[in-house]
């Protein structure tokens, strides 16, 4: 009869990931804590899997892969075992975009504010235009809208 090995390895654990979020286009470096980590392994998003780098039995990073905005649950895969971290999800967040400028034109040194639509300004914290090579600060009005003033 041929002989064989099998050895039994402990079940890798998630305890927490860093960070919690990232954009939708992917690309977020995720550092993974937990334990009994091993080469070879793979990060889940939503099913989707990442190559995992190994930098210790207890550290893993891997890259997430685009993923439409929402909440998901990232895990750990070897050997066929897969680990959960229902505890701390991740939330995929929308990346922003400019769809149009309200109003469109306006007189430098006026008074007017330019409302700036698209998505993903929700949680912006210091938004700000650009009106040619002057900044003006940015409010914002929705996540959908920020307001700014025309420089003088």
């Amino acid at each position: 009869a041929a002989g064989g090995e099998f050895s039994f390895v402990a079940t890798p654990m998630v305890h927490g990931i860093e960070p919690t979020d990232g954009l939708e286009h992917g690309g977020t470096q995720v550092t993974v804590r937990g334990s009994n980590f091993r080469g070879g392994m793979w990060c889940t998003f939503d099913g989707a899997l990442a190559p995992a780098s190994l930098l210790s039995p207890n550290l893993i990073t891997c890259a997430s892969p685009s993923h439409p905005p929402g909440r998901i649950s990232v895990g750990v895969l070897s050997g066929g075992v897969s680990a959960s971290s229902g505890a701390t999800p991740f939330e995929y967040t929308p990346a922003f975009a400019i769809t149009s400028l309200l109003p469109s034109l306006g007189v430098a040194g006026s008074a007017l504010s330019v409302e700036v639509r698209g998505y993903g300004f929700a949680g912006a914290s210091s938004p700000a235009c650009k009106f040619g090579d002057v900044a003006a600060e940015g409010r914002v009005v929705s996540s959908s809208a920020v307001a700014c003033a025309l420089p003088a």
